[in-house]
């Protein structure tokens, strides 16, 4: 019987009806340039979520079983939730980072390079996996696929095809990244292959869901819960109630004694409301405006919006960041109620 797995190499996909004959996992195809002498530092985009730490940590300890010097390369920035993933993974502060470094740089889960911290610029880019869309391949090796619900999915499935054993310890970053970019198995970009990943990781492991979920979900402090509440009294309805707005300060989070990142998971509470379609959460800042949309339906497109202003993402869940005196509040929700009108 043949092999009907894709070929890919050097951003070369091969038919599977061509080299029916030849079969070789993507990793396996890359084990070869992969040097024990030369630090490989795994990176992410800025203000991470969970499906990019999780997916640094699993590959980092994967790389570590290979005997390849690897790190996790963090920023200050990492939710507190999400610190607790890390456990034992070889780590490395951006901020400890010389411009000197000597190594190779392998990014997950960011869509492109304007994400990726500057002082990279001396590093080489040996390998991108993602699954955003638009991804330009800017590294040696890329595996990029927009099908797959999170990069920890492409990772699981990549794994899977080397039969890697990995530990509790990237089991749980995996389960954390499948979880949190699809909103607890909640989101449209939902598959088949989503559950089997999941199913996999309770297979091999003694990984039990529900800690993951406390963890992320259920160790909140007081004063997140007070920028919490901050942001639901913000909340405001255009559209005929079908699009959600809320904005934030630096004065808010200066107030409440939080940080940006205590807000990750605020949107999914204004696509709760009753007849929103579209959710854009505003964050001002002293010289910038970070946004982020999310939509209940493929049919409403709003990384269309965020390119407008210079940003990128998924189909349901984008955003960008823009200089202050471009940005336009009244555009933005202008442009986002296009989406609702059109055909």
């Amino acid at each position: 019987m043949g092999c009907f797995q894709i070929f890919i190499k050097n951003n070369v996909v091969f038919s599977p009806t061509i080299r029916i004959n030849y079969c070789m996992p993507f990793l396996a195809t890359i084990a070869d340039e992969l040097q024990s002498s030369v630090p490989y530092y795994i990176c992410t985009h800025i203000r991470p979520d969970g499906d990019a730490v999780g997916s640094q940590i699993a590959f980092t300890r994967y790389l570590n079983s290979l005997k390849i010097k690897a790190f996790c390369v963090l920023t200050h920035d990492v939710p507190r939730n999400l610190q607790t993933l890390i456990k034992d993974t070889p780590c490395i502060y951006l901020e400890d980072m010389g411009e000197d470094n000597v190594g190779a740089l392998i990014t997950l889960d960011c869509a492109d390079l304007t994400r990726l911290p500057a002082s990279f610029k001396n590093l080489t880019y040996f390998l991108n996996i993602d699954h955003h869309p638009n991804n330009p391949n800017f590294a040696k090796h890329n595996y990029v696929q927009n099908s797959f619900s999170s990069t920890c999915e492409i990772l699981i499935t990549l794994f899977k095809e080397v039969c890697w054993n990995f530990d509790l310890t990237a089991a749980q970053a995996l389960y954390a990244g499948l979880i949190t970019d699809t909103g607890n198995f909640s989101h449209s970009n939902v598959s088949a292959n989503t559950f089997a990943c999941a199913a996999h990781l309770l297979q091999c492991t003694h990984l039990q869901p529900y800690t993951i979920i406390q963890s992320l979900f259920e160790q909140k402090t007081l004063a997140q819960i007070r920028l919490l509440s901050l942001f639901l009294s913000r909340i405001q309805l255009y559209c005929n109630e079908q699009i959600a707005c809320i904005e934030l300060t630096r004065d808010d989070y200066i107030k409440t004694n939080t940080q940006h990142s205590d807000t990750e998971g605020f949107i999914a509470h204004a696509l709760t409301i009753q007849n929103v379609k579209i959710a854009a959460f505003i964050e001002y800042n002293e010289n910038f405006v970070k946004g982020s949309l999310r939509s209940k339906s493929p049919h409403l497109a709003v990384n269309q919006v965020a390119r407008q202003f210079g940003g990128f993402g998924h189909i349901c869940a984008a955003g960008f960041q823009c200089a202050s005196q471009t940005f336009s509040r009244h555009q933005l929700i202008q442009s986002l109620a296009n989406l609702i009108e059109q055909p």
